[in-house]
């Protein structure tokens, strides 16, 4: 997507303005504008129109009043331009207009523009100022980390060490080979007591043994017990089959007897019985077809015999046929000959006439050898044509040459009156110096005393400041003299030496005089101290006004050479003065307030020329005007002439063609009328002999159809026709003819049928012959001779089979009470050597012996429980079994958590491998684009940009030596060249899965020097390539780096 234009209606300082979409064509596009010109409103219009004027804040509100509100134009990847336009308070309401007019809402906007990217997105990734790019935390909201952190693993990085740390962290709480608390630490303590505590119950005293080997005896019962019952078990199963196999068993031999009493039939046709119906019932329908074969014969034959046609007749049948078809064309050629007979004498008188219109001595051998070819009628039409065309040119020139006369006269006049004109104009002053010197040199005056006026002004401000620096000086060196007064009191610490020796001398060398001498040596050592002191403070003081005064000379000095420059570019400007106001002609004493009275006097002046000059040019025309009618006038004479002559020529040319082609000398447009009539005549005397000709055809054809029809009537000895009975003579025929076909089509056809139905005589004999063979063969396959015989062996056969199938049924039963196929034999055997009142008595007596062992069974039991008991509690009762089951339960326990422990090591190595490899190799996609980014800014001081896994919102960069420094550690130019090369490496990336989206940059380079500012640039121009990108900027130095190193970029002033 990329800007096509936009219109501000209102929008904080903007207002009424629009930005075509030429000046937004190249890429990049500077805007630049000073401070306040409206570069911020700028760029926050555009968000406001995409996202909402809500968010903008009071940037919205309109400084010269009217709607908020203005329209973009957004182009997508298609070409497709769609105007977004939002107006009104808050929000504001937004209407889309698509490229085919119709218009759609803000869910539109939102889905199909903008494509799901939210305001927070767009501001800190494709609209970025210097408040966005100096806060990393913006980069830290859910959906922006998500573009740069997620962009080179399959799951976020984040959740990569979320996940390590729960694993050390589980693994940590199950086994800890220092610790004591942990699962798998508690569980080995367990174990180590519950094994002490087992080694202490096994200590029993010698009658567990007894007791045990006790239990071992009845155990080896029970197991004999056990064999015996299991063999007493299965004797009771056979017995218990054996009765429920006793009734089959009977009903087997009973029906193996049976088979004994019938007839041995071993083998017979299989479905014998209904093969034999179905073969009986076939040979009754052959006998059938049979005998309808015969009558079908019988009555064809009587049919044929009925049957005669004419040969005669038919021999004929080809040429009456013909004849036949075309009787209606003889029909109507017969009254066609009629018609041509009439039609030939209308022609006549036709070609008659028109030799007349031609004149006495056209006859038809005359008009047919006239040429009346299309080459003929052409050339009459081009003589007319060239003759008529050549007096219209003549009849033109004439009118053309009144008109030109008529111009050269009005070209006369015109000429006069502009002289007239001249002559009455004043004559030109004389003036040496061009009106357009003089207004030069007005301009040159204006300017000149502009610049007089504030030279004066700035060198009575020179001269004012010169006063006030004089004294700022004298005051300084005043206050400098000043501070010399301590030298004034040098003779103070004299004067109190002096008067101590005074007071010496005076008192004496007692104690008196010392005193004396003693305070007056103090007062001076006082005083000289006190000297020191004021001397002290009065030097810094009188360097500072020393200072003072050299600074105030240097600047006076600096004031009076300005004031002498200006004085002598006052002087320099008052000399150019004196020579403009020469050339205006003016006083040497002119004021800027005398210029306009000058301006309007050179005004009158120029325009008074200019009008002169403007009738000198209109004279020079009108002369080379009326030389041109003049010229033109004589050309058109010369025309006429040869017109004329050619006219002539072209007359004498059309008499000489009218000669050669035989034609009378007539105008060319009655030659044409001529060739017409001629035209006319020869056609008729054309459609005469054609009519003669068709004539002679029709004819010919009537009379061959006649001889034709008469040979038949001679063969079959009829009355000959005529040519008025031919037609219903051969229609007759052909009737009679139709019917002997009829007759001759229909006994072919009988014909066909009796061979037919003498055919099917013949097979309908043979499949008769066939189904009886078929039951003689069935008859022997059974054993029988004939038919009833047949049957009752079929019946016999079928009763044998019967009871096979029952024994074979209930043999089955009798084997899966045996058991398998080897104890088959033995279970029949039993069976025959038993009987039922035997086998239950035996099964009776199994049962009793069963209930006798299942006691002892039970006795043996409960004395091995016992023993068990007993041991048990030798054994301390429960607690050792407790105890062992207790320790089993922890080895599980143990072995359970000593998985989950593995489980949890392995997987945490496994991912910190993976999460060193991530930050080695596999920085997302966004990082290592900013990573070129930044090594391009920084002109490779820095070459990578990392973010360490767990820590999103921590971003490092890696120097050439390896090194790396976090970005809190950075300066502030630097931390903006990282921040905005994660912002543009962003851009690109989501572009790529989105769409492009243009990028918009607010002085963001103004923490760059020079250098890192021409690699930000050529960061720029790759990004430019792919994105539109609009870059705002109040700073002169930015845009002449602009021009420098990208030339091709758009500049746009605000």
């Amino acid at each position: 997507m990329r800007i096509a234009g936009l219109h501000i209606n209102a929008y904080g300082i903007l207002r009424d303005y629009t930005v075509d979409g030429h000046e937004l064509d190249g890429s990049p596009v500077l805007v630049y504008g000073l401070n306040e010109a409206g570069k911020s409103t700028f760029m926050s219009f555009i968000r406001g129109v995409l996202f909402g004027f809500k968010a903008e804040g009071a940037k919205t509100v309109p400084v010269h009043g009217g709607q908020v509100g203005g329209w973009l134009l957004l182009e997508n990847q298609n070409g497709e331009i769609h105007r977004v336009e939002r107006t009104g308070k808050r929000g504001g309401k937004v209407s889309v207009e698509l490229p085919d007019g119709t218009r759609e809402g803000d869910s539109f906007l939102r889905s199909r523009i903008l494509h799901g990217v939210s305001p927070v997105l767009f501001r800190n990734v494709f609209a970025i100022g210097m408040d966005e790019l100096r806060k990393l935390e913006d980069l830290k909201k859910e959906e922006v980390s998500a573009h740069i952190y997620g962009a080179g693993t399959g799951v976020s990085p984040d959740r990569l060490s979320r996940a390590v740390n729960t694993l050390e962290s589980s693994a940590r709480e199950i086994f800890n080979p220092r610790g004591r608390v942990q699962k798998v630490n508690a569980l080995l303590k367990e174990l180590k007591d519950a094994d002490r505590r087992i080694k202490q119950l096994e200590q029993q005293p010698a009658r567990y043994l007894k007791t045990k080997d006790e239990l071992a005896e009845l155990e080896e019962e029970q197991i004999s017990l056990g064999n015996k019952r299991r063999g007493l078990e299965s004797r009771k199963s056979k017995l218990e089959n054996l009765i429920k196999a006793r009734e089959p068993w009977v009903k087997i031999q009973h029906r193996i007897s049976r088979l004994k009493e019938l007839e041995p039939v071993e083998t017979f046709p299989v479905d014998g019985a209904a093969r034999l119906e179905k073969l009986l019932e076939r040979r009754e329908a052959k006998i059938n077809a049979l005998r309808q074969c015969d009558l079908a014969v019988k009555d064809l034959q009587e049919a044929l015999n009925k049957l005669e046609v004419d040969a005669r007749l038919m021999k004929y049948g080809p040429q009456i046929k013909a004849l036949n078809e075309e009787r209606s064309l003889y029909t109507e050629k017969r009254q066609r000959l009629t018609e041509e007979e009439a039609k030939m004498f209308q022609l006549q008188e036709y070609v008659r006439e028109r030799l007349s219109a031609l004149g006495p001595q056209w006859d038809e051998q005359r008009v047919a050898g006239l040429d009346l070819s299309l080459t003929v009628y052409r050339t009459a039409e081009d003589f007319e044509e060239h003759i008529r065309a050549q007096e219209g040119n003549l009849r033109d020139i004439v009118r053309e040459m009144e008109a030109v006369q008529n111009d050269r006269q009005q070209a006369q006049e015109d000429l006069k009156d502009i002289e007239n004109e001249l002559s009455s104009l004043p004559v030109n002053n004389g003036t040496n110096i061009a009106l357009e010197g003089r207004f030069t040199a007005l301009e040159q005056l204006n300017l000149s005393l502009q610049q007089t006026g504030a030279v004066e002004v700035e060198m009575e401000g020179e001269r004012k400041r010169v006063r006030d620096l004089q004294a700022r000086k004298d005051f300084a060196q005043k206050n400098m003299e000043g501070e010399t007064g301590y030298a004034k009191l040098a003779w103070l610490p004299w004067l109190a030496a002096a008067l101590g020796i005074a007071g010496l001398v005076t008192g004496g060398l007692n104690a008196g005089g010392m005193l004396l001498l003693a305070g007056g040596l103090g007062f001076g050592f006082l005083a000289q101290a006190l000297l020191k002191k004021l001397k002290d403070q009065a030097i810094p003081r009188q360097e500072q006004f020393q200072r003072e005064v050299e600074t105030l000379d240097h600047e006076l000095e600096t004031l009076q050479a300005n004031v002498i420059a200006l004085g002598n570019r006052l002087q320099s400007l008052r000399e150019k003065n004196n020579v403009l106001s020469n050339k205006l002609d003016c006083a040497p004493d002119i004021v800027l307030t005398d210029l306009p009275e000058i301006r309007r006097r050179l005004e009158q002046e120029r325009e008074k020329q200019h009008h002169r000059q403007q009738l000198e040019t209109e004279k020079q025309k009108a002369i080379k005007e009326l030389a041109f009618r003049q010229r033109t006038l004589a050309e058109i004479k010369k025309q006429e002439t040869g017109k004329q002559e050619e006219l002539a020529r072209l007359i004498d040319n059309w008499r000489q063609w009218c000669l050669e082609k035989g034609l009378p000398e007539l105008k060319p447009t009655d030659i044409v009328s001529f060739l017409y009539l001629a035209d006319k005549a020869r056609d008729s005397v054309n459609k005469f002999k054609i009519s003669c000709e068709e004539h002679h055809q029709v004819f010919e054809f009537v009379e061959s159809y006649l001889q034709r029809a008469n040979v038949i009537t001679s063969a079959l000895d009829m009355e000959q026709a005529n040519r008025s009975n031919a037609d219903s003579f051969i229609a007759n025929l052909a009737v009679t003819l139709a019917a002997n076909e009829a007759d001759a089509e229909r006994r072919r056809e009988l014909q066909s049928r009796l061979e037919k139905a003498e055919a099917d005589q013949k097979l309908a004999r043979a499949g008769l012959r066939e189904t009886e063979e078929h039951i003689t063969e069935l008859l022997e396959q059974g054993g029988a001779k004939e038919e009833e015989v047949f049957r009752l062996r079929a019946a016999t056969y079928a009763r044998r089979e019967g009871l096979k199938q029952k024994v074979d049924g209930w043999k089955e039963n009798l084997l899966s009470l045996a058991g398998s196929v080897e104890e088959y034999e033995g279970f029949c055997a039993e069976l025959d050597s038993s009987t039922g009142d035997h086998n239950l008595q035996e099964l009776e007596q199994v049962k009793t012996e069963l209930g006798l062992l299942h006691d002892h069974t039970r006795e043996v039991s409960d004395a091995a429980a016992e023993k068990r008991l007993r041991l048990e509690e030798l054994e301390k009762g429960e607690e050792l079994a407790r105890a062992r089951q207790d320790r089993d339960m922890l080895k599980e326990r143990l072995k359970r958590e000593a998985e989950q422990w593995r489980v949890r090591t392995l997987c945490s190595t496994l991912l910190n491998m993976a999460r060193e490899k991530h930050e080695r190799d596999r920085q997302p996609a966004v990082l290592l684009k900013a990573s070129s980014y930044l090594q391009e800014m920084t002109r490779g001081r820095y070459r990578k940009v990392i973010s360490p896994i767990g820590s999103p919102g921590q971003l490092e960069v890696e120097m050439l030596s390896g090194e790396r420094v976090e970005a809190s550690n950075l300066s502030r130019g630097a931390a903006g060249q990282l921040y905005l090369s994660l912002r543009l490496a962003l851009a690109g990336h989501y572009s790529t899965l989105v769409a492009p989206f243009p990028v918009m940059l607010d002085d963001i380079t103004v923490d760059f020097d020079r250098e890192r500012l021409a690699g930000a640039l050529t960061v720029i121009k790759e990004i430019a390539a792919e994105h539109q990108v609009l870059f705002f900027t109040c700073h002169r130095h930015i845009l002449d780096m602009f021009r420098e190193q990208l030339p091709g970029h758009k500049c746009l002033a605000l």
